[in-house]
């Protein structure tokens, strides 16, 4: 993992394959802003996210990955 601006890091493999390298950059709360998918090849793929808001409870049935820190996660009842 290499750093990637002020807020951000590049993820490398290991190994060559179908994917060259990942760029993250990560807004004031360490949520991603963008990601940057840049293939062997030198094709892109850029993924923008322009706002995130709490969910009021995890999706029923469906796998729900670990919050960042400060980032507090609840099930309503």
């Amino acid at each position: 993992m290499l750093q990637h601006g002020d807020r951000g890091f590049v993820l490398v493999p290991r190994e060559p394959g179908g994917v060259d390298r990942v760029e993250v950059e990560l807004d004031t709360s360490g949520l991603p802003v963008q990601v940057v998918v840049i293939d062997p090849q030198g094709a892109t793929n850029r993924l923008s996210f322009s706002a995130w808001k709490q969910a009021s409870y995890p999706p029923q049935d469906h796998w729900l990955p670990a919050p960042p820190d400060g980032v507090d996660c609840i099930v309503a009842e």
